[in-house]
């Protein structure tokens, strides 16, 4: 990783929202709103974009414009509860069904 990967920091609340942090500054630098609690969230291979398990559905959004969803999928019956991306493309889910 770069040295501006090092230098940041992803999470995901039940607040509703995602949020991408430099660890030298006091306040996120950017947030992305969900529809749903964030059960966990995982940044994909390249760096600009982020998958994102919020309800029963997976999202992945555009960190480069801002955060927009690209693509939404309901992956599970129930809560999607976390996330794996392997680093070669592919993208692991686990849910509560």
């Amino acid at each position: 990783a770069g040295v501006l990967a090092r230098r940041l920091v992803l999470s995901g609340s039940y607040d509703h929202t995602v949020q991408l942090w430099d660890v030298s500054a006091p306040r996120p630098v950017m947030t992305v709103r969900m529809g749903e609690p964030v059960e966990d969230c995982v940044l994909l291979a390249g760096g600009g974009m982020v998958a994102v398990a919020s309800g029963n559905s997976i999202s992945i959004c555009d960190l480069l414009s801002g955060g927009k969803v690209l693509q939404s999928v309901v992956a599970h019956s129930k809560t999607v509860s976390c996330l794996h991306a392997d680093g070669s493309g592919h993208l692991y889910s686990g849910g509560l069904d």
